[in-house]
């Protein structure tokens, strides 16, 4: 299975033959919940190595599915682009720790150099600093004096605080769409910093996370965005020019403050101290997208891929790009490779099918949907589900599938309140008139908390707006929806400003201001931009088949609109 993507249409690049990839390391520990820890070692041999200008790095993600020692050598190294492959085991009793490192030469299985350690927990970080520095030698590696410098820091001074600093990292990829596993992580990070207040690694990830829950809906409130800026600020004052207190400092530029351009400044900064980072390359690949500057996005999106070609989440994030422009039939080439890399995968079946959503082919989604079980702790999966009920006009699975949801104690505030916003629609639509009242009376409750903690949220001011619109409520729900569209305009954010916008023709559509929602609607059919209720942009497919439109329905303009049309690719 190949894993190296190629688009016709863009002349992918793939990554250089003179690559190094580490395959996971085997946990030899008698406790194989010391598994996080193996993954941890590895990683934070590829971070040093990342540092090294002259060395083509290839991310941990785009090798976690790989055996620890597998045998056709020859056909990963193509795969992953790696002219060496570095395979290891770790065991770890108590404060001893085993290490055994080999690298070796893709095309021929000959060592190049092999190394065991046997240390404390309070020389870790001596190891994997010396693993990295002798890799670098192997392959005839000249360092600088700064990059000797950076192989031998020292994280932290606390084992313990490691410790739990690797628990959450192993943690982070299964939190990607979950505010539950979130907070795990977070706890743990917190704990680090508590075991040692000067670990500033442990600092800037908090800040992340805090941030990302923000960005992502998870947690909006005042606490939430108060702790990213605590944890932050703790960072920078630690330690001002560390590559981790500089990734903080932009994400919270990105994700807390929209402030793209000042984001993507630090971005490149970190860019220039870690050459080989597929994640800095990734974040200015977003950043970029936000500003509208599609083909700059898409080119960084390239860089990121040639250093991590086997990472699913690259290619859901690509085929967004793709999504969002309106380059469909490149978005759904792009999630063809993904589901070659993770077969019936539920992000990459779910991203797939709102693709196939925007065409109109919902008897292909509908299939999809089949390979996939529902979990609803997936936000990223719920969301599209929620689409393609909607589109299916499948109310009942949807108000039953989210009906457990909203009553789950831990479910954070605003994820019940669009649960509750989804479940009133089906109602509403499916003639349950009273059913519905109840529940977005309830939506709008959690709402209108949600937007006291955070008042110039525009995401939160458009779902009130709707929730008030499905209540009838005519003058409080254009007003929000207005108001939603000016708090984040195109010119600020290319990807959300339209999103906006549509969102408050639909809100126009349903109070019966027709004619306004229909002219709106005629221009956004051309715009790059992603949704607020669905994952791209509106399309005739989608204006045809929604029930958001059907207050449209009969009206001849619309039904202009929606008459079939090959979408841009």
């Amino acid at each position: 299975m190949v894993g190296i993507i190629i688009w016709e249409s863009d002349s992918f690049r793939p990554p250089p033959a003179a690559g190094i990839a580490a395959l996971p390391f085997e946990n030899l520990s008698d406790d194989k919940a010391n598994g996080y820890f193996a993954m941890g070692i590895q990683d934070e041999i590829l971070t040093r190595l990342s540092k090294i200008r002259a060395l083509k790095v290839i991310a941990r993600t785009s090798t976690e599915k790989y055996q620890s020692r597998p045998d056709d050598l020859r056909k990963i190294g193509e795969q992953l682009g790696a002219s060496s492959l570095l395979e290891g085991s770790i065991q770890k009793s108590g404060n001893a720790v085993y290490i055994n490192v080999q690298l070796i030469q893709a095309a021929t299985g000959n060592h190049l150099w092999v190394e065991s350690y046997d240390r404390n927990l309070e020389d870790i970080f001596a190891v994997e600093g010396d693993i990295a520095r002798k890799i670098a030698i192997a392959l005839n590696t000249k360092l600088t004096v700064n990059e000797q410098q950076v192989l031998t820091e020292k994280l932290t001074n606390n084992s313990a605080a490691y410790d739990s600093y690797l628990r959450g990292l192993a943690l982070e990829p299964r939190g990607w769409y979950s505010a539950e596993v979130k907070e795990v992580f977070r706890r743990l990070y917190a704990e680090a910093t508590r075991l040692d207040p000067k670990f500033v690694a442990a600092w800037a990830r908090l800040a992340r996370t805090d941030a990302w829950m923000v960005f992502l809906g998870q947690d909006t409130t005042r606490e939430r965005r108060e702790a990213a800026q605590h944890a932050l600020n703790m960072a920078i004052q630690l330690q001002p020019d560390s590559t981790d207190t500089l990734l903080a400092k932009a994400y919270c530029q990105y994700w807390l403050r929209h402030d793209y351009s000042a984001a993507k400044a630090v971005f490149m900064q970190v860019r220039s101290q870690l050459p080989n980072s597929s994640e800095v390359l990734t974040a200015l690949s977003a950043v970029t997208r936000r500003q509208g500057a599609w083909d700059e996005s898409l080119e960084y999106s390239h860089e990121a891929l040639a250093l991590n070609p086997r990472d699913p989440r690259l290619l859901v994030d690509r085929a967004w790009t793709y999504e969002i422009i309106r380059r469909f039939d490149d978005a759904l080439k792009t999630t063809e490779e993904m589901l070659k890399i993770v077969p019936n995968d539920p992000d990459a079946v779910a991203y797939r099918a709102a693709i196939l959503h925007a065409l109109g082919r919902i008897d292909e989604a509908r299939r999809l949907f089949r390979t996939v079980s529902i979990d609803v702790a997936n936000d990223s999966l719920t969301g599209i589900l929620i689409e393609h009920w909607l589109l299916d006009r499948d109310y009942q699975t949807l108000i039953e599938a989210l009906q457990s949801a909203v009553i789950d104690p831990g479910i954070t505030v605003m994820r019940r309140a669009l649960y509750r916003e989804a479940i009133g629609f089906a109602q509403l639509r499916a003639g349950d008139n009273t059913a519905a009242n109840d529940t977005l009376i309830k939506a709008r409750h959690d709402l209108e908390i949600l937007r006291e903690q955070d008042a110039d949220n525009s995401e939160i001011t458009a779902h009130l707006a709707s929730v008030c619109a499905y209540l009838n409520d005519k003058e409080m729900g254009l007003k929000l929806a207005e108001q939603a569209a000016s708090l984040l305009p195109t010119s600020q954010d290319a990807i959300l400003g339209p999103a906006l916008e549509e969102n408050l023709a639909h809100v126009e559509a349903e109070l019966g201001e027709k004619e306004r929602a229909i002219v709106r609607l005629e221009g956004l059919l051309q715009v790059p931009y992603s949704s607020v209720s669905h994952s791209g942009p509106i399309t005739p497919h989608l204006l045809r088949l929604h029930p958001f439109w059907d207050p449209l329905r009969g009206e001849p303009r619309f039904e202009k609109l929606v008459a079939d049309r090959p979408p841009k690719s």
